[in-house]
């Protein structure tokens, strides 16, 4: 059952036929919060070895799982995907620069369980319903908690149980805490055994490696590129002309030490 956020009150006065005013005070509530059979947990890793605690969390504990992977951007999507081939994880990528035929197909394999893991951007955190899917993990922590609560409401669907795994590096503390106080529920730590981890940084670091390159070698870049010129050009801009850069504001501090 889902707990409730208040947004706000209104007062409306009311004329009730030549009787004095009366005010009702009408207030508006909203859902914020996830369902009870979600059991949402955390790891907290060094931003450098992020990747290798995603890697060893899909081999060792998704097993016959259907999961979905979200992050932040489509380069880091397709990039996170190409990794998970090269350290033997098969999986899909689904984000908006993909065609809606590749899109569709990829959901349709994700579905079918021919593929067991999803990875995904925001695209797919609302308005999929894919009820099977048991576990979401979070490879970045989601800048607003409204995000998040989009992107975990994938699992624990139609009474089902499911897990949200975040991983959390030390720059995202606040955005936690943040997350935490919106949702009124405590993350719990999730058990791992660091010495399992570690092992296999050699490994996730050349495979990350060689996805940057065969990501940046791709078209999905050109097609980003692509997208962002329209976008120039429907604003009634030109897209050869740089944008001037901003210069760096120093702050008055910085300006005395300098001038010292």
């Amino acid at each position: 059952m889902g707990k409730y956020g208040h947004i706000g009150s209104y007062t409306l006065p009311i004329n009730r036929s030549g009787c004095s005013l009366i005010k009702v005070t009408l207030s508006f509530f909203f859902s914020i919060a996830t369902v009870t059979e979600l059991d949402q947990k955390y790891i907290l890793t060094p931003a450098s070895v992020r990747d290798c605690y995603l890697i060893h969390v899909l081999r060792e504990h998704s097993e016959n799982k259907s999961v979905i992977v979200f992050t932040h951007t489509c380069k880091n999507c397709q990039t996170l995907a190409n990794m998970l081939w090269k350290c033997e994880l098969p999986c899909v990528a689904l984000h908006s620069l993909k065609s809606q035929g590749e899109r569709l197909a990829g959901l349709a394999t994700f579905k079918s369980g021919i593929v067991k893991i999803l990875v995904a951007t925001d695209v797919a955190s609302r308005g999929l319903d894919i009820p099977q899917v048991e576990l979401v993990i979070n490879s970045n922590v989601p800048a607003s908690p409204k995000d998040y609560i989009h992107r975990v409401g994938r699992t624990a669907r139609a009474g089902r149980g499911g897990m949200a795994l975040t991983l959390v590096t030390q720059y995202d503390v606040e955005r936690i805490k943040q997350i935490e106080a919106t949702i009124n529920t405590k993350l719990v730590e999730f058990d791992t055994n660091e010495n399992e981890v570690l092992p296999l940084l050699k490994a996730v670091m050349v495979a990350r490696r060689e996805a940057e390159l065969r990501v940046r070698g791709s078209a999905v870049l050109e097609k980003r590129m692509i997208n962002k010129r329209k976008k120039l050009l429907l604003e009634g801009k030109d897209p050869d002309v740089k944008p001037a850069k901003k210069k760096r504001r120093i702050k008055m501090g910085e300006k005395k030490q300098i001038e010292k």
